[in-house]
């Protein structure tokens, strides 16, 4: 079974393709004893903005949020910057 970090970027990059330049970091660890801290509660995906350059930063965030709907389900938290 594949861990969550890695159905996060699978997804992204079937959805942007796989020369997008992004990241995903599981930063689960830093929020150790939080309510809902577990192994694979909080995430930080970086995407580069040349990604998606036609697009304003709320659509950014939509059309990210739109592809990972599944996986937000299932964490505490995923942080999506554009950088």
């Amino acid at each position: 079974m594949m861990s969550l970090e890695s159905v996060i970027l699978t997804k992204l990059h079937n959805a942007l393709g796989k020369e997008a330049c992004l990241s995903v970091e599981n930063v689960s660890s830093q929020h150790h004893g939080h309510t809902h801290a577990g192994n694979e509660s909080h995430f930080l995906i970086r995407i580069s903005k040349d990604t998606l350059p036609n697009l304003n930063p709320l659509k950014r965030h939509r059309m990210i949020y739109k592809i990972l709907q599944d996986e937000f389900q299932k964490t505490h938290s995923i942080e999506v910057n554009f950088e």
